[in-house]
């Protein structure tokens, strides 16, 4: 799975920023600082989960994002090269609000990160992989007998 994938949780008080630091640090040591963004609408106080993964085949890393439990299952992905909307979806389903974890892998093979799915919050979840290349659904499977917090 994408070793760059975290999982940025947000108390009320601040909003979930994508920062996207330079793999190169600065004479000083520290990383500069490439992008930050809410992948949301401004205002939202949620949390989030992240990864990413070159999606469109356009040689940079794209960010995929979801919003965790007591939200909409919304998943946006953003290009790695502007931060411009690539994809905007609802995972899941329009009443599934116990979040989603995601993560990147080209399961198929042509070149394109497939995103990886994986309901947060229940019991037997689901997971989906969707192409990244043309959203379809290449695997759609329920992990029984795990709690979903051991899919992250």
């Amino acid at each position: 799975m994408d070793p760059l994938s975290n999982d940025v949780r947000s108390g009320q008080s601040t909003e979930p920023r994508y920062q996207w630091p330079s793999p190169a640090t600065n004479v000083s040591g520290s990383a500069t600082l490439l992008s930050s963004f809410n992948p949301f609408s401004a205002g939202y106080l949620g949390g989030i989960t992240l990864a990413t993964g070159d999606v469109n085949d356009d040689g940079t890393p794209d960010i995929i994002a979801a919003k965790t439990a007591g939200n909409v299952s919304n998943v946006r992905v953003f290009s790695g090269v502007n931060n411009s909307l690539i994809q905007a979806f609802q995972a899941f389903g329009n009443s599934f609000t116990s979040g989603v974890s995601v993560a990147t892998e080209d399961v198929n093979g042509d070149g394109h990160a497939d995103i990886v799915l994986a309901q947060e919050a229940t019991t037997n979840p689901t997971v989906e992989i969707l192409s990244g290349a043309d959203d379809s659904v290449l695997f759609d499977f329920m992990i029984t007998g795990v709690s979903s917090k051991f899919l992250r």
